[in-house]
């Protein structure tokens, strides 16, 4: 499937790899569908890629690259959404 971005224009990915927000993202409820990208000049992050929008992207990081034994605390109202 090919996606459009503003930041690296035109790019396939494999459809199975698409992340599905039930909610979407806090601010972007109306965004549901993302694509994790790499990041060549930085190996340690990753875009988060709308589907939906081209010009949503996120930088992110898996947290257990910087703190192994990273926990996230989440209340029962945040879970549920």
């Amino acid at each position: 499937m090919e996606i459009k971005t503003k930041f690296l224009g035109n790019i396939e990915i494999d459809e199975n790899t698409i992340i599905c927000f039930e909610n979407g993202l806090p601010g972007f409820h109306e965004l549901h569908k993302f694509a994790l990208l790499p990041m060549e000049e930085n190996p340690a992050l990753n875009y988060l890629q709308s589907i939906d929008e081209e010009n949503i992207c996120f930088i992110v990081i898996n947290p257990f690259t910087i703190l192994e034994d990273y926990e996230a605390e989440l209340s029962e109202d945040t879970v549920q959404g």
